[in-house]
C-alpha cells in the first residue's frame, strides 16, 4: 500500500458499556476527506463519523462477531480504510457493495458473488 501512495490511516476503534451497543466501531481520525461508507449521524467521537463496516442484516459469516477476536474486527476496519482509498482514487467500491439504509422487511441483500455467499472474504 505504501508502494502505491496509500496514505498512513488512524482509526479509533471504542466499545460502550451501552448494551445495545454489543460490537467495537471503528471512527476515522485524519485529515477531512470524502467517504463512501461512513455512518453521518450514529455514534460518532468528535465530529467523525464510526465506518459501516458490513450491512447489518447479513448473513452472520459476513458479520463480524466477538467469537472472531478483536485482531479480526481491526481486519476488517483496516481492509475497509483500504477500499476507501481505492474508492477515492477510482471512484468503484473494489468488491461487492451492499447499499446503504435499511430494507423495509429488514432482510439482507442478495449477495451475488459466489465467494461473499460463502463467507470467504469475512475476516
Amino acid at each position: 500500500m505504501a508502494a502505491d501512495g496509500y496514505p498512513i490511516e488512524t482509526v479509533r476503534i471504542a466499545q460502550f458499556a451501552d448494551p445495545r451497543h454489543v460490537v467495537p466501531y471503528a471512527f476515522p481520525i485524519g485529515p477531512s476527506r470524502t467517504w463512501h461508507h461512513r455512518y453521518a449521524q450514529q455514534v460518532e467521537i468528535g465530529h467523525y463519523g464510526q465506518l459501516c463496516l458490513w450491512y447489518p442484516y447479513d448473513p452472520a459469516r459476513l458479520v463480524w462477531n466477538w467469537s472472531r477476536g478483536l485482531v479480526g474486527f481491526v481486519a476488517i476496519a483496516q481492509r475497509h480504510l483500504w477500499f476507501e482509498e481505492y474508492y477515492r482514487r477510482t471512484g468503484f467500491w473494489p468488491v461487492e457493495d451492499a447499499p446503504h439504509g435499511h430494507r423495509a422487511d429488514n432482510r439482507p441483500h442478495p449477495v451475488r458473488h459466489r465467494a461473499a455467499r460463502t463467507g470467504s472474504f469475512a475476516a
